[in-house]
């Protein structure tokens, strides 16, 4: 693309998102999470994603991160059903989806994997098209697995909208594509290998692949890694993986009570803040660094503090104004998990909900 050529699409150089337009022009990308869209308009629950979409717009936040893909099952919105075969009602709704986000003014990030069982996710992909295969990591390393899911975004992003007659991979309300929610491997591997950080070179190739997939449907959009941001721990290895260059942005989730379980143990509270506020910050940093030194932004496109079932409302507050003020400083993204339709039951103590006047206003301020 010519210097002087405009684009409706996101871009990325030199370690910074680019706005869609002419010229380079760096900027922060302000979302949100909430996952389960294409479940709410599969249910006819439309309502449902307007409040969600109504949420992000009030806080100044128009980027929505949410789920591409429903895999097996008896939902409405699944792509595929549990034989692998085609869903084609599902498309339908992910068209709906897309349309009703354009109408809107909002952007959406999909994923179009996920590493865990919700609606259906890795697990079912296995059961569908490797089942002599009982482990999840058959997904990232089995072949018929890996050309399913090739053929998926082959078939994604070649599709046309039936409302919008617009392709998905030439659809601008497309921010970006990911390649899975939280990949990581599972298996007990021997020792040799994971001094080899087998599960680095194990997800570098399995994410070398599904890009390869995006660029042979012709995508227009930024791809994504999608996964936490561990360094060899829990099966990830994200260094690899932007070593690859499969990706064209990195990802970090932030839940310092999981990686770092010893915050949970510190009283009183505002000492726990404190200190939860520095191990989010120098994660930030780090991984920053790292996306930055592969020419690459970083996005956190997950965020959130809870002690145990619930969270304190004013600890809450300022951890994550300590981290937001931290991405700011290295001009990072954040996107908080989650936001849901109101009335909506928070299963994991994370959910932002409006009547959260304070963490509202520090998110739209931010």
């Amino acid at each position: 693309m010519s210097a002087t050529a405009s684009s409706p699409f996101v871009r990325v150089a030199d370690g910074e998102f680019l706005r869609p337009g002419v010229g380079r022009t760096p900027f922060v990308p302000r979302g949100v999470g909430s996952y389960p869209l294409l479940e709410h308009l599969a249910r006819g629950r439309l309502h449902h994603v307007h409040d969600v979409f109504e949420q992000a717009l009030a806080l100044g936040r128009p980027l929505v991160r949410t789920h591409a893909v429903i895999d097996g099952g008896t939902s409405p919105g699944r792509l595929r059903n549990d034989d692998g075969s085609v869903h084609e009602p599902g498309y339908v709704v992910l068209d709906q989806l897309l349309a009703l986000a354009a109408e809107r003014g909002i952007s959406l990030l999909l994923p179009v994997a996920n590493n865990w069982a919700d609606y259906g996710g890795a697990p079912a992909v296995v059961r569908m098209f490797a089942p002599d295969r009982r482990d999840k990591d058959a997904f990232f390393d089995d072949p018929r697995c890996i050309r399913a899911q090739t053929d998926l975004i082959a078939r994604l992003i070649t599709r046309v909208n039936s409302l919008t007659g617009v392709r998905y991979g030439d659809d601008p309300t497309v921010f970006a594509w990911e390649l899975c929610n939280e990949a990581r491997l599972e298996g007990r591997w021997p020792a040799r290998l994971l001094s080899k950080r087998h599960p680095g070179r194990t997800l570098a190739t399995w994410a070398l692949a599904m890009r390869s997939a995006f660029d042979a449907a012709g995508t227009r959009q930024r791809v994504g890694w999608g996964g936490s941001g561990y360094l060899g721990d829990k099966g990830e290895d994200m260094q690899a993986v932007l070593e690859s260059t499969a990706v064209d942005f990195a990802t970090l989730h932030l839940y310092p009570f999981t990686s770092h379980p010893a915050l949970l143990r510190i009283e009183p509270w505002s000492e726990r803040a404190t200190q939860a506020v520095e191990v989010g910050t120098q994660l930030l940093r780090d991984r920053s660094a790292l996306a930055r030194a592969h020419g690459v932004p970083l996005l956190v496109e997950e965020f959130g503090w809870k002690t145990g079932a619930h969270t304190l409302a004013d600890e809450r507050v300022q951890i994550m104004r300590g981290w937001l003020r931290a991405a700011n400083a290295l001009g990072v993204g954040m996107l908080p998990w989650m936001i849901g339709e109101r009335g909506r039951q928070d299963h994991d103590g994370l959910l932002v909900r409006p009547e959260h006047q304070a963490v509202c206003a520090l998110l739209a301020a931010s």
